[in-house]
């Protein structure tokens, strides 16, 4: 009987398709690795946003069903200014990030009565301005402040105010994320905020954002204009966004984006409304966590648009920041929308139509 010949080792035809099949493989696993490590972090994102969420509900539970703010109620009664509101009131409770290693308070303690005033060891900061150069500049991105952070892990540089992906913000404090202390030379200009930020259209009593009009109101018209709403007034609590990673970072063309002239270590990143194809990980008001995209929130507010034949936005157009609303302006592709930040009706609005997109 014929046996056929054994030859070790590989002919060269064997090795050659060998070679090819582990090419084909190595391409094909690539993008799947980078995709674990993308979906990880993503993940890592989620449970940070949970972990938070928990803190929201164990605030609200010990604040009568209240909201983190650092502006008191009663500011629109003197029109929103702090000067007015030390000659009327008092001193306005300063905005403090945590304890220097030297024992001594930090935070925001820059005053507004000048030198010589009684209350210049404190600043208001309502959750956004409408007006300056920053706009954006509020409450709304200091969730790590000290009265909130005490609900999270006690300290203002917590690893879980951090996302995992914002990659510039925590490269540029990544030295003080394991401190138990602040440094006494910290300049808390520069660590303005972190990566979460809540929503400040909710954070002001609802007819600020036209809660019962569909129109816009100076909260320094209203007496009540600062207040607080409890977390229960939400209308759509799987609808309206709570908290969402802030920095954006998928897709952008390049890390910092050079519209802004100054940022962390002169290099501020996109946000998450400056690229359509921006999926941040958002927290919402019934305490479930899932992407949402600039394109959906777009999609909603352009349905919403349509079926009420322009009456009704997702979004105002009519506060002083006008059309271009959240530093619209500043994207890269053109994206349009300021949903979280201006959500019409407030904490009784909502940012999509859709519980369940993907």
């Amino acid at each position: 009987m014929n046996q056929r010949s054994f030859r070790p080792g590989f002919a060269l035809l064997d090795l050659a398709m060998l070679l090819a099949a582990t090419g084909a493989l190595v391409a094909v696993s690539l993008p799947m690795l980078a995709s674990t490590s993308c979906d990880s972090r993503e993940q890592k994102s989620i449970e940070q946003l949970r972990r938070l969420g928990m803190a929201h509900a164990a605030y609200a539970a010990d604040w009568d069903d209240r909201q983190f703010t650092l502006a008191r109620d009663d500011l629109g009664l003197a029109g929103g200014s702090c000067a007015a509101y030390q000659a009327a009131f008092g001193c306005h409770p300063p905005v403090g990030l945590g304890v220097g290693c030297d024992g001594s308070d930090i935070g925001y303690y820059f005053g507004c009565g000048g030198a010589g005033g009684s209350c210049n060891n404190f600043v208001v900061v309502p959750p956004i301005n409408f007006s300056g150069v920053f706009e954006s500049a509020g409450s709304f991105r200091l969730p790590a402040a000290r009265g909130f952070h005490e609900y999270v892990g006690g300290r203002f540089f917590d690893p879980a105010f951090y996302a995992p992906k914002d990659d510039v913000v925590r490269s540029f404090i990544e030295p003080l994320l394991d401190a138990e202390c602040l440094p006494g030379d910290l300049d808390v200009a520069s660590v303005f905020s972190a990566s979460y930020v809540t929503s400040p259209a909710a954070m002001y009593h609802p007819e600020v954002f036209g809660a019962t009009t569909g129109e816009w109101d100076d909260p320094d018209d209203l007496p009540f204009g600062y207040e607080s709403p409890t977390v229960s007034q939400a209308k759509h609590p799987s609808l309206k966004s709570r908290m969402l990673e802030h920095h954006w970072l998928q897709n952008r063309p390049e890390p910092c984006n050079p519209a802004f002239a100054t940022g962390y270590g002169d290099c501020e990143p996109y946000y998450f409304n400056h690229g359509l194809q921006s999926r941040p990980m958002t927290l919402f008001y019934d305490g479930h966590v899932r992407g949402l995209s600039t394109l959906e929130a777009i999609m909603a507010d352009a349905r919403v648009v349509t079926q009420t034949d322009g009456e009704e936005y997702l979004w105002l157009r009519d506060t002083p920041l006008g059309d271009n609303g959240y530093l619209i302006d500043y994207s890269y592709d053109f994206a349009q929308t300021s949903y979280h930040i201006l959500t019409a009706r407030g904490i009784r609005g909502r940012d999509t139509v859709s519980a369940g997109a993907p």
